[in-house]
């Protein structure tokens, strides 16, 4: 999943987190550079 976030998203890009989630989508946001996500 992690290399799927560096692959789709640029660093500072907004990510939308669909709920119910793996609890690993949020980490895998911060650490592939993206400035924001929101849980939906």
């Amino acid at each position: 999943m992690m290399a799927a976030m560096m692959t789709v998203c640029n660093p500072g890009d907004k990510v939308i987190v669909f709920s119910p989630f793996y609890e690993n989508y949020a980490a895998d946001a911060i650490l592939s550079g993206q400035s924001r996500y929101m849980y939906i």
